[in-house]
């Protein structure tokens, strides 16, 4: 799909149909989870690849945009993710890393990816689109599930200011 809309259209339709759907984002999975069930359909996030800067506070992303780059993307902006991953690579998606658990070099001290997100954009079996916040029961299911009962869409993230070290 080229836009949410369509992923969302797709995926009400496989939904109708009884097709089951696997997600591939930047192919970082290593459980070999984005494998398609039989006569399933396997939905490919690269072009789901959208960033709105809309706030010095948070970040609006769709789930295939790859962690590293919205990172780098934002610094450019003097902005940066509070947690990103530490394989050096452009590596995986935001879908990917929220559904994988979301740890990183700055985990220690910092949290999980996780404890940076204000919302999550995700279509449920059966439900349809829905906005989910930590406040959500759902949220922590979602977070670090593996495989999440849905598909991640979006989410709106904080992002941190880049701190400035003055020239002495």
């Amino acid at each position: 799909p080229s836009s949410i809309d369509e992923l969302v259209q797709c995926l009400n339709r496989c939904d109708e149909n009884g097709i089951p759907v696997s997600c591939r984002g930047a192919g970082h999975s290593m459980n070999g989870s984005s494998f398609p069930a039989p006569g399933g359909v396997l939905v490919s996030t690269i072009k789901l690849n959208q960033v709105e800067l809309s706030s010095s506070q948070y970040v609006i992303t769709q789930c295939g945009v790859q962690v590293l780059e919205l990172d780098r993307w934002l610094q450019e902006a003097g902005y940066q993710l509070p947690v990103v991953h530490d394989g050096g690579l452009s590596g995986p998606t935001v879908g990917g890393f929220i559904s994988a658990g979301g740890f990183g070099c700055a985990s220690d001290q910092r949290g999980g990816f996780w404890n940076h997100i204000k919302e999550i954009k995700f279509w449920k079996k059966g439900s349809g689109v829905l906005n989910i916040t930590p406040a959500d029961e759902n949220f922590y299911q979602i977070c670090g599930s593996g495989k999440p009962d849905g598909f991640i869409l979006s989410a709106r993230l904080n992002i941190d200011q880049v701190k400035c070290i003055p020239d002495i």
